[in-house]
């Protein structure tokens, strides 16, 4: 056990570790608007049915919905789309090409080619942003989503069966996304 805390230490100490968890935090703390922007620069283009600002002034609190709502309704008609999701996802892909830069530093890897290495974070960035994307409007437009799959259905009857059960679920899913870490499990 001293061996493998005194080896612990070690790599603490190596100047890799000083310096890159500062770079990945800054990183991906500057790749966060990016995102946001970029997913309502997507929303912003789709044609719903559902009533988008509604529902977020009704799910959200009155001061972010205050800070978001402005993005969903920006009128960029004067600077094509495909120069903002370009512009916006190059500046999101900082934090994913950061991880592979730290990556390949701790492992003493060779850096890759510059295009290689901005091909695999943009990859990377459209992955987080459909993670992003579920974790924000699946919850938000949950009911709505699965109330339009079965009216294709045609099968309201099975809605209005498994309601509570829906509803139980998000609560359980809540709490525990919420409490989870923090209890003991016995």
């Amino acid at each position: 056990m001293k061996k493998i805390l005194k080896r612990f230490m070690e790599v603490l100490k190596t100047p890799e570790l000083r310096i890159l968890p500062g770079q990945l935090a800054f990183y991906f703390l500057m790749s966060i608007i990016p995102i946001i922007m970029l997913v309502f620069l997507l929303v912003s283009r789709l044609t719903i049915d559902v009533n988008i600002i509604e529902t977020l002034e009704k799910t959200l609190p009155d001061a972010l919905a205050k800070l978001l709502l402005p993005l969903v309704n920006m009128n960029i008609s004067n600077i094509p789309f495909a120069i903002l999701f370009v512009g916006y996802l190059v500046l999101a892909s900082n934090g994913p090409r950061s991880i592979c830069i730290a990556s390949n530093a701790l492992y003493k890897l060779e850096q890759p080619n510059t295009i290689d290495l901005y091909i695999k974070s943009f990859v990377m960035t459209i992955f987080m942003i459909i993670l992003f994307i579920f974790m924000i409007f699946i919850p938000i437009f949950g009911e709505t989503i699965i109330k339009f799959i079965l009216d294709l259905f045609n099968s309201s009857f099975i809605f209005s069966k498994y309601k509570v059960l829906y509803d139980i679920i998000n609560m359980l899913k809540s709490y525990f996304v919420l409490y989870g870490g923090h209890t003991k499990w016995i």
